[in-house]
């Protein structure tokens, strides 16, 4: 299955290249279904660069048992606060410190 979601910027690509654009997921037939037009934090393998019928190049991420992916939420509307308060802590480290950072967090 290939599926197109939103991105915040965690990940090799500049962030130019990543905030507020669209991005392609494959994943199996057998993985949970997402949801078109929401928001995940997803955590897996780097994507590959593929070229598009109009000759752009674009990166393409798999999706598989080693991913993890998270439903993106405001907190007050989350099923699980705790989870998406660590998860918005995460994202605010990653964005001021870059995904690399050698500096050790405590959630």
């Amino acid at each position: 299955m290939d599926f197109s979601s939103r991105f915040s910027r965690l990940g090799i690509e500049k962030r130019d290249l990543i905030e507020g654009d669209t991005r392609h997921f494959i994943t199996p037939d057998n993985c949970a279904a997402l949801t078109a037009n929401e928001t995940y934090l997803t955590m897996g393998k780097d994507g590959e660069i593929c070229e598009t019928k109009e000759g752009h190049f674009r990166h393409k991420y798999i999706l598989d048992r080693t991913s993890a992916v998270q439903q993106w939420t405001l907190i007050k509307l989350s099923p699980d606060i705790d989870l998406q308060r660590h998860l918005n802590r995460v994202k605010k480290n990653s964005n001021k410190d870059g995904c690399l950072s050698q500096k050790k967090r405590h959630l």
